[in-house]
């Protein structure tokens, strides 16, 4: 019958509860249900661990390995514009007929740099993405490679289709090389320009629609 007014206890420093979910801050991320998110990431830097980690990683390996050198564009989506790793997303494209793009370099900061640039930093996050599902198949080829070399081939014909289509494409390959897969060099430094700034040309649009749907979300 008494109005009483009430007041709750403050919650702990840096802790905030809504529902069940429990967020804890610091300077340097956000926890969400022991998801931990860097809100400081910059290009080049990005978290790989979690999706390397997921329970179908080797079945989107696969898929990609079958894709080809179309499989950069979807590696794109998965490592930089994955809405379940928003921390990720260091590169973006706001202007369309031009060559360059933008990259996180700090919290709060953008610089603007040509695709030529970026384009070995692009290279060398998608081959280290790729990298734990090759030496899985390094692991289960040992004894194949060993025993039934034609097996061994006939096992491993997509990984190789893949790694002669992306050498082509300025990769390292040596995951692939450490599998047993024998690739054979790009012949033409000429063909291997274009092959190159074709795929820059495919990496910028693509950027830019990521980005455009990106912004529309928000």
């Amino acid at each position: 019958m008494r109005n009483v007014k009430c007041v709750p206890p403050p919650p702990p420093p840096n802790t905030s509860s809504v529902g069940n979910v429990t967020s804890v801050q610091n300077n340097n991320c956000t926890v969400n249900n022991n998801i931990v998110v860097n809100n400081h990431i910059v290009f080049g830097k990005e978290a790989l661990e979690r999706l390397c980690d997921e329970p179908n990683y080797t079945k989107r390996m696969e898929e990609l390995v079958r894709l080809g050198k179309y499989a950069i564009p979807q590696q794109i989506n998965d490592i930089f514009f994955n809405d379940q790793l928003p921390m990720n997303n260091t590169i973006m494209k706001t202007r369309h007929n031009d060559r360059f793009v933008k990259i996180k370099t700090g919290e709060n900061s953008w610089d603007i740099r040509a695709i030529d640039d970026v384009y070995g930093g692009l290279v060398g996050r998608m081959e280290r993405y790729m990298a734990p599902y090759f030496k899985d198949v390094e692991q289960r080829m040992e004894k194949v490679y060993d025993e039934d070399p034609q097996k061994f081939r006939q096992l491993t014909k997509d990984i190789r289709n893949f790694g002669h289509r992306v050498l082509w494409l300025d990769w390292k390959c040596e995951d692939i090389r450490r599998i047993g897969v024998d690739l054979n060099e790009p012949y033409c430094e000429t063909e291997r320009d274009r092959c190159i700034r074709e795929m820059k040309s495919m990496l910028l649009e693509h950027i830019y629609d990521k980005t455009c749907e990106m912004l529309l979300m928000k």
